[in-house]
């Protein structure tokens, strides 16, 4: 993580936390995904933290639900791992009013081969894994758009996308939505899988297709 952006994690945490602490006013409680997010956290933010006299508490969570609940809650001060779009849905989902302070680095979706290790043109009825969740299906199913595989209507909304947004899907490929945190272990079970990069590195699953979602979906990194 580079410097500068690890020392504005580390104040904006701080400027945060200073209206929600915890009963302990130099401990600050940080809840995390799977992913790459904790390890950062870790290298790059912790040892600045730390040299304040201030003591960090991990938390490890499941999902996205349960750690933006805890923040909400005030179980923890913070959370690190998400886009602003996942944020905003989950925020309408709970009703609550959760408050992103400062931007991370987010794992692009990538698509990864299962049964199939090459791209070409689909076979009807090939099967698609995607996250079971709507800013990150729509993150997926963008990928499949810029691949000519389908079509989505233009003003979608990222935070109640479903595949009734799907206008067009010539090859009928199959959208098979699951956990994300499933989708490497069942790659052996679809054609492909699009994934969210935090799941395949913290699996350690490297091998992929080359095709990620790029600069062009913005809100997303």
């Amino acid at each position: 993580m580079n410097k500068s952006v690890a020392r504005g994690i580390a104040l904006a945490l701080l400027s945060a936390t200073s209206f929600h602490a915890a009963a302990d006013a130099h401990l600050i409680r940080v809840g995390f995904n799977p992913g790459p997010y904790k390890e950062q956290f870790e290298k790059g933010v912790a040892p600045y933290l730390l040299s304040k006299g201030y003591k960090i508490e991990y938390k490890d969570f499941s999902d996205g639900i349960q750690v933006n609940d805890a923040v909400a809650r005030g179980d923890i001060e913070a959370n690190i791992m998400q886009h602003p779009v996942y944020l905003k849905a989950i925020n309408e989902r709970l009703g609550i009013d959760n408050v992103g302070i400062v931007q991370v680095p987010t794992p692009p979706m990538g698509l990864y081969g299962g049964k199939l290790t090459t791209l070409g043109t689909p076979a009807a009825g090939t099967v698609v894994s995607v996250p079971n969740q709507p800013s990150n299906e729509y993150r997926a199913v963008l990928v499949l758009e810029s691949l000519g595989w389908v079509k989505i209507k233009p003003d979608s909304d990222p935070a109640t996308f479903s595949q009734r947004n799907i206008v067009d899907n010539p090859y009928k490929i199959v959208l098979k939505e699951m956990d994300n945190a499933q989708q490497v272990r069942a790659l052996p079970d679809v054609d492909y899988g699009l994934i969210q990069g935090n799941f395949c590195r913290l699996q350690r699953y490297v091998p992929d297709l080359g095709i990620k979602a790029g600069s062009s979906h913005q809100p997303f990194y």
